[in-house]
């Protein structure tokens, strides 16, 4: 049953500002230089709206020595927003701004006709003082909008309910489905078009929770935010940008405006909310905007890239935007099945059963129908409105929530239809329910027989070599699992270290509730053959390895097997191992392993940031080769000269990964090392470069993490202790900007370290 809920604030988000009188002495306080020039800055940094009528605008331009009359060189240009943009020609800029003597502020005008601006378009325009006579203590370089603000008329106040930012919170359940009033607005001239105001804003979060985290950080200030809809076609409503993942899914995204702290480094993540289209469209009806259920997820989004999410959102199908006006009415209903009544002679056994109704529900009707048809209820609906002889209806009012029913031993389907107190089946809040009823007899045993080899172990005798060959044993693990697959309704996975679930303290509960892969669709290959095979890809020597598995049940109950299962040895001729890389003060340690066949391999920064990069071996040339694919980034290309990452807390400077056939790093090329016996040598130069990140251009320092050159000495080297490793690392996604010729800073991003699961009241990353 829906939770809808109201929480009303009478005093929220009140600050109290206060202020103390002391005397400050700095006795070692000396001021900065005064500017020798006019010191001449921009006075406001504040964007314009402008009318059609409107000719001009004027950045206010200020001085801090204003003894003598003077010009001071101002230059503007238009900032086009794409390469066929051709909006400069609209504006036309003087050269200077004239300032009188004892004159401390001048308008620098930038002309135009409003008419022919676009409505709701942003024009830049970048403005700058001439260095020569520019104040260094204030702006003195600004880029401009100009827009003429569309037209948006107020509806009034809706209702927005959430199944969506409650996934952020542990044990957040208790949120679902809470709602707090937004205000909606409408476009004047495109009517279709309508948008919710600050719907993720504080003052809703904290109307709909009592409160907003602490890790919350909203990116938009005091200004206003908005969840814009197109319901021209009110069955697949618009209300975002289109996003396409790597396996050319589509759902539609919009950001939330809001970020959350999302890993031990205090890095942070754009929320957004995403639908994807396989899961249904958006749609309005009767005024109320909804969301496909079990459709939505609360996503990460982190330097422009997917990062994974919180939460699966809309689980319950009650995210939705009741528009102004609309009538609030809950007809929705809840089941749970609460066990058996056996009579004492053991003779009759009935199925007890509690509902739950929506405040609106006034009675309801309901039939058992044989077997699972969940997926497909629409016939059984039918008859139930219809009154058909053929199902045997039970009727109730909402003050019966209690029924005990006699029913025989086998798998059912509740279906149950509200009515409201007009008598009008609301058949589109139909509930159903798929249960098993075992009467009175011994629950069935369910039979389940698995078994994890090697791919080639179930392959034919005369296919084995041929599958040991494609899905080499130590790099690939086979499970053949053989069941009843009537009696199965999900299959959950999980394989990888067991012992980092112990060190983890992660429950099997735990884990397939947030780890585990689905595995469902062999239960279709179990039932056509009586076994279907899974294989799963690994790295080579994973210890303590395990594959867990949960197989839910048609009857209610769970069976979970967990298989312990030893990786073949690495048996190919490459030097595996962790390697001490040392030239005068640069010391590192990288750990070469096998990746997915017996030429791949990883290359880890063990003793940096843990970066796994893809490198190839050549037995024939004795060439370990490293092209700068980094792991989980394949998609991304060559990462060597981009900006990977944060150098330091305060997140003044990053990192850049360089491999060159030159010691000036002058053009990236592939990293190479010659491999002899255990001996290794660097065919090139690599090094970890720094550049400063404070200004507008990220700028070499000159410094770098390491540095090394074919005269590096490269030695094996073995950890005295091996440092535990988390189930829970993820990565996020690379930055797509080459550093060589950008012209600003906005246009880098840059990478995270790996992003650890949270350890305070919040739901992890997935």
């Amino acid at each position: 049953m829906k939770r809808f809920n109201f929480i009303y604030l009478l005093l929220a988000f009140v600050g109290v500002l206060t202020l103390t009188s002391c005397e400050h002495k700095y006795a070692d306080y000396t001021p900065g230089a005064q500017d020798k020039n006019m010191g001449a800055y921009l006075l406001s940094t504040a964007d314009f709206e402008v009318t059609a009528e409107s000719k001009s605008v004027a950045v206010v331009v200020g001085r801090m020595n204003t003894a003598v009359a003077a010009n001071v060189t101002v230059r503007a240009e238009y900032v086009p927003a794409s390469t066929d943009d051709t909006a400069a020609d609209l504006f036309t800029f003087p050269r200077n701004v004239s300032f009188a003597a004892d004159e401390a502020e001048a308008n620098f005008t930038i002309q135009f006709d409003g008419s022919k601006l676009e409505i709701g378009r942003k024009y830049a325009i970048r403005v700058q003082v001439d260095q020569a006579e520019a104040s260094s203590y204030a702006a003195s370089e600004y880029i401009y909008s100009i827009m003429i603000p569309e037209p948006w008329n107020s509806m009034g106040q809706g209702i927005y309910f959430d199944d969506l930012l409650w996934t952020l919170l542990e044990g957040g359940e208790a949120y679902q489905g809470v709602g707090a009033y937004v205000e909606f607005q409408q476009h004047a001239l495109e009517t279709n078009r309508i948008r919710a105001v600050n719907v993720y804003a504080p003052e809703t979060i904290g109307a709909m929770w009592g409160g907003v985290p602490q890790f919350f950080t909203f990116t938009a200030g005091d200004a206003d935010t908005y969840v814009e809809f197109d319901i021209t076609d009110p069955n697949n409503v618009k209300f975002g940008e289109v996003y396409t993942d790597s396996e050319g899914g589509n759902a539609q995204v919009v950001f939330l405006n809001c970020k959350v702290v999302g890993d031990q480094q205090g890095n942070l993540y754009d929320l957004a909310c995403l639908v994807w289209e396989s899961a249904g469209p958006v749609v309005l009806k009767d005024g109320i905007i909804s969301f496909p259920t079990q459709g939505v997820e609360l996503a990460a989004f982190r330097d422009g890239g997917y990062a994974g999410y919180f939460g699966k959102g809309n689980t319950a199908g009650y995210l939705q935007y009741y528009l102004p006006g609309t009538e609030f009415v809950n007809y929705d209903m809840a089941v749970t099945y609460d066990g058996m009544y056996v009579s004492a002679d053991g003779a009759t056994a009935r199925a007890i059963f509690n509902f739950a109704f929506g405040a609106d529900v006034d009675t309801y009707k309901f039939a058992f129908v044989p077997g699972d048809i969940t997926a497909d209820p629409a016939e059984a609906i039918e008859a139930i409105v219809a009154g058909s002889s053929d199902l045997k209806i039970y009727e109730g009012d909402a003050e019966t929530k209690r029924w005990e029913v006699e029913l025989s031993k086998g798998v059912y389907t509740l279906v149950a239809v509200p009515y409201s107190a007009e008598g009008e089946a609301k058949a589109d809040n139909a509930l159903v329910y798929n249960f098993y009823f075992n009467g009175s007899g011994d629950m069935p045993e369910v039979e389940l027989n698995v078994e994890v080899n090697t791919p080639a172990y179930f392959a034919e005798e005369d296919k084995k070599a041929e599958v040991e060959a494609e899905s080499p044993a130590c790099f690939n693990v086979a499970c053949k699992v053989a069941a009843d697959a009537s009696q199965l309704k999900a299959v959950k996975f999980w394989y990888g270290n067991a012992q980092a679930l112990v060190s983890q303290n992660i429950d099997d509960d735990t884990l397939f509730a947030n780890y585990a892969g689905d595995a469902s669709g062999i239960i279709e290959k179990i039932a056509e053959n009586g076994a279907a095979l899974m294989t799963f890809n690994v790295t080579a020597e994973t210890p303590n390895f395990v594959v867990k598995l949960r197989f839910e049940t048609i009857y209610g109950t769970n069976v979970d097997k967990t298989i312990e299962y030893e990786l073949p040895k690495y048996d190919g001729t490459f030097p595996v191992g962790s390697y001490k890389f040392t030239e005068g003060d640069y010391e590192e340690v990288f750990t070469i392993v096998p990746a997915k066949s017996y030429t791949t391999f990883f290359w880890t920064n063990t003793s940096f940031d843990g970066s796994s990069w893809y490198c190839d071996f050549d037995s024939e040339t004795s060439i370990l080769t490293m092209d700068g694919t980094l792991f989980n980034y394949e998609d991304e290309g060559c990462q060597f000269g981009k900006l990977y990452g944060y150098y330091n807390q305060e997140k003044t400077l990053v990192y850049s990964y360089q491999s060159s056939e030159n010691a000036d790093f002058n053009g990236m090329a592939p990293l190479q090392l010659f491999v002899a016996d255990d001996a290794m040598a660097l065919k090139t130069y690599y090094g970890a470069a720094i550049f400063d990140y404070t200004g507008e251009t990220p700028a070499f320092t000159g410094n770098f993490h390491f540095r090394f050159t074919p005269e590096a000495t490269i030695v094996p080297y073995v950890e005295e202790e091996a440092p535990e490793t988390s189930a829970k690392v993820l990565s996020v996604a690379a930055d797509k900007v080459e550093y060589a010729g950008a012209a600003d800073k906005s246009e880098f991003v840059v990478k995270a370290t790996p992003i650890y699961a949270f350890d305070f009241a919040m739901a992890t990353l997935k």
